[in-house]
Formats: structure tokens, C-alpha cells, sequence
């Protein structure tokens, strides 16, 4: 079982055990029958290109999950504390260009949380949360004076 992850050789190891005590403290400040929902970072492309700027991950969704790839959304199930990773469904060709693409198990055993799906299958897994309020972030950032990215998907209005 992977522990830990890092950016690479000579630099430092994070925990993933920080991750779950970040989710853990969160849940205990909130109310059970609520779902927070989080939207990571997206790639984004050079001009029409398809060579894009380097990524980094947005850090509110890093600090509870440690999420280094783009287009993924999480959510947490305050109720039961599972952790929800959703992760785009990416076409098998994609492979010649961007290498192996991992499974869910494997995305599951990297950032050690309960559940992983597809983006696609977002909307249909909060349903069957029966959530009684989704929490989204909103609002400016105190450091930065940017706001941050809401979560946004089909069927969220639902």
C-alpha cells in the first residue's frame, strides 16, 4: 500500500494519512446530511495548441485529498466521512500521447480514499448520498483576494 506521494526525487514526502486527518477535521466541523463538493484545477491549453501551461492543482482541493491530476472533482460524505474521488473518463487513445492511463483501484490505492469514479458518474453517486445540503467553496481567498472556484457540473442545480 502506498503512504506516502511526492513531486518527485529530491523532494520531500507528504503522508497520506495528512490528507484523511484534513477530511477528518473538516467533517467534524460540519453537520451530518451534508456533502461537500469540491472541483479541482483543469488544464489549460497555449493559446489554440495542444501544449498546455504546467498544472498545479488548485489547494483547497490538495490540502483534502492531495489530487495532483486535472479535471477531477471530491466530495465528502460528512455522514459516514467517505471520501469521494471523481476522476475524468479518459478515451483509451489517449495512451500514445500521455502514457498509461490508470484505473479506478489505482487512483484508489494513489490517494488512498474510499471511493473512486468518473466525473460522468458525479451527479448519479451525490443522489445516492441523499445529501441534505452540498457544500460548495465560494468567496475570496484572505491571502490572495482571488475567489475561489465553485464547483460546477451538470445537474448540480438538481
Amino acid at each position: 500500500m502506498i503512504e506516502s506521494w511526492s513531486m518527485g526525487p529530491g523532494t520531500l514526502e507528504v503522508p497520506l494519512s495528512l490528507f484523511a486527518k484534513n477530511r477528518r477535521r473538516l467533517a467534524e466541523k460540519l453537520q451530518s446530511g451534508q456533502v461537500v463538493v469540491l472541483q479541482g484545477g483543469d488544464s489549460i491549453s497555449h493559446y489554440d495548441t495542444d501544449i498546455e501551461y504546467v498544472f498545479r492543482q488548485e489547494a483547497y482541493f490538495t490540502w483534502v485529498c492531495g489530487v495532483r491530476e486535472p479535471g477531477c472533482y471530491f466530495a465528502l460524505d460528512v455522514k459516514t466521512g467517505k471520501a469521494h474521488l471523481f476522476v475524468p473518463r479518459l478515451p483509451e487513445e489517449y495512451e500514445v500521447w500521455m502514457g498509461k492511463l490508470l484505473s479506478l483501484s489505482e487512483f484508489k490505492k494513489i490517494y488512498a480514499v474510499e471511493e473512486v469514479h468518473y466525473v460522468d458518474e458525479l451527479t448519479d453517486v451525490l443522489k445516492s448520498l441523499k445529501p441534505d445540503v452540498l457544500l460548495t467553496l465560494s468567496g475570496p481567498n484572505t491571502d490572495s483576494g482571488l475567489t475561489a472556484k465553485e464547483a460546477v457540473f451538470a445537474g448540480i442545480d438538481e
